[in-house]
């Protein structure tokens, strides 16, 4: 398989990337429903996350986007590939039309995530 230049190595690594992506806000948004994932959660991923979210880049689409020009089509293969990221994108499609901020934003996630993982840690 190879998406445009990029070798078989590249995809797999940009696809991996992608799914590990989908994997980290799966576990921001669940990480509740334990008390050690929750705390995990309040006190280190969500911190480390928004950090993240200050760099003039994102980490992760500059990591796809050195290994592989057509990362974008590897992404979106991974995300209608895997059922629940499908509905995620979808839901979030129609929250960003039609409500004033959406809540499956980034800041929306991190809010949930860090909301009912601190209520849970409480």
């Amino acid at each position: 398989m190879s998406v445009g230049k990029c070798s078989t190595l590249s995809v797999v690594f940009t696809a991996g990337i992608a799914a590990v992506h989908i994997g980290i806000w799966a576990f921001v948004l669940l990480a509740f429903v334990d008390e050690r994932t929750a705390r995990f959660n309040v006190m280190v991923l969500i911190p480390l996350i928004f950090i993240a979210h200050m760099l003039p880049f994102h980490v992760l689409t500059e990591a796809k986007r050195h290994a592989c020009k057509g990362w974008k089509a590897i992404d979106d293969l991974v995300i209608n590939t895997m059922v629940l990221p499908r509905l995620v994108k979808d839901a979030a499609s129609y929250t960003e039309a039609h409500c004033f901020q959406s809540p499956l934003s980034t800041q929306g996630m991190m809010i949930f995530g860090a909301l009912s993982s601190a209520w849970r840690v409480m």
